[in-house]
């Protein structure tokens, strides 16, 4: 059974976009309009619409998320190693053809030790 408990992201992107993250050494956050994963993109609309029914909290919580930017990853499971996802290749690393970096956890999250940033885990929950 394989597990490096935890201690890589993975970042799946173009060929083209990894030359550019390893040349400049620098990796850009993706505005969340921008993002392909319905569930990343659109969240904060469907999370908010229906707080007692009020349109202005919705539409305050819309404005914050047009404001907003992420960089996401996976990372390993017990059973599924974070750079062997098919789907992920599939989406985001150019059907296959991209390239799937890879980040030591601890280094890469030191970073974003400021308040201005939030690095966690997002955990998608099924609601019915």
């Amino acid at each position: 059974m394989y597990n490096f408990d935890n201690q890589y992201l993975y970042h799946y992107t173009t060929f083209e976009s990894a030359v550019k993250i390893i040349t400049s050494k620098t990796i850009l956050f993706s505005k969340i309009e921008r993002l392909n994963d319905i569930n990343e993109s659109s969240g904060y609309k469907i999370l908010f619409s229906d707080i007692n029914g009020q349109k202005e909290e919705v539409k305050r919580y819309e404005d914050l998320h047009k404001n907003l930017k992420q960089i996401s990853f996976t990372t390993d499971e017990v059973d599924k190693k974070g750079f062997a996802i098919p789907a992920m290749w599939g989406h985001y690393a150019s059907r296959g053809s991209g390239v799937c970096l890879v980040f030591d956890r601890v280094k890469f999250q030191s970073i974003f030790k400021r308040p201005e940033y939030y690095c966690n885990e997002v955990k998608y929950k099924e609601y019915k």
